[in-house]
């Protein structure tokens, strides 16, 4: 009687649904990641840059010191620097893309002293191409911080109608990010600091896509 109820025991084991179905591929529930692989690009814009500061200062010195000499009165007009930027997520804490900035001045050349009659204006512009990369060391689902460095080339250009040889000059560009900050899930906000080839400070807005 033993041997028979053992044995009972074990066929209904056998037999209950849990054992007996066989688990498929489709069962099988693979878990999202916690942050998906998403493109992101960014507008933004900012007064100026380092490196347009710095020239900024070198040719007002050049100016005022052609000005005590020859009694050209110039003004230099900052138009502000200007970021396009695009990144793609290879993991949580890290990006790569590259990012496009454009600044420029406006020179105007006075017929008097006092700077009220325009003689003539022409603009210097630079445009900077950097691939990039970017680190984010807080990555929550509304908010961001991150640390970037750029590197590529920088073109110099002279729009001067008074000017016969107007100057281009390509020299190296180089950039760094010490603190970004982003708000927003998908579209979202943005405030960084820059150090030499991208604004000092500027804000923007920008977008997530898979």
């Amino acid at each position: 009687m033993r041997r028979i109820l053992i044995v009972a025991a074990m066929l209904s084991l056998l037999l209950h649904p849990s054992m007996t179905q066989a688990q498929t591929p489709s069962d099988t529930i693979t878990p999202k990641p916690e942050y998906p692989v998403r493109y992101d690009i960014s507008a933004s814009a900012g007064p100026i840059s380092y490196m347009g500061l710095s020239v900024l200062v070198l040719r007002a010195f050049m100016e005022g010191l052609a000005e005590s000499l020859n009694g050209t009165p110039h003004r230099i007009d900052i138009l502000g620097a200007y970021s396009l930027q695009g990144y793609f997520q290879t993991r949580p804490w890290l990006q790569l893309g590259g990012k496009a900035v454009l600044e420029g001045t406006k020179d105007i050349v006075f017929i008097d002293k006092e700077k009220t009659i325009e003689d003539y204006h022409f603009h210097i512009y630079s445009i900077s191409l950097m691939p990039s990369i970017r680190f984010t060391y807080l990555h929550k689902p509304m908010v961001r911080l991150y640390s970037g460095l750029d590197a590529g080339v920088c073109l110099f250009w002279e729009n001067n109608p008074k000017s016969e040889n107007p100057y281009n000059t390509l020299i190296p560009a180089f950039n760094l990010t010490p603190l970004g900050l982003q708000v927003g899930r998908t579209w979202y906000g943005m405030l960084e600091f820059n150090f030499w080839s991208d604004a000092i400070v500027k804000a923007g807005v920008g977008y997530r896509f898979n």
